[in-house]
């Protein structure tokens, strides 16, 4: 399998967009969300800064409590990473 074109920082980035605009769909604070994935608000917060790549399983956790599909959700990620790499190369 292939590497993707885009780089970490790409995906960490989309990564945050998603799981930002998931949560906001949900309706909930950072601080609901974060207490139904047994996890502390700042951490979240990272990862919707894109500072941080979470676990696979603390991933999937989080955007259970969104009520997403985990692979659409992957999917999703996936595009926005690509769109951010596509943003840069065309500079």
């Amino acid at each position: 399998m292939p590497l993707p074109p885009y780089s970490t920082e790409h995906f960490q980035r989309a990564l945050g967009f998603v799981l930002r605009a998931l949560r906001r769909r949900s309706g909930l604070t950072q601080e609901q969300a974060a207490a139904e994935a047994e996890m502390d608000r700042p951490h979240l917060g990272h990862w919707e800064q894109g500072r941080f790549d979470p676990q696979s399983y603390r991933l999937a956790r989080l955007i259970g409590v969104y009520d997403y599909p985990f692979a659409k959700a992957m999917e999703w990620i996936e595009r926005r990473a690509r769109y951010y790499h596509n943003l840069e190369w065309r500079r």
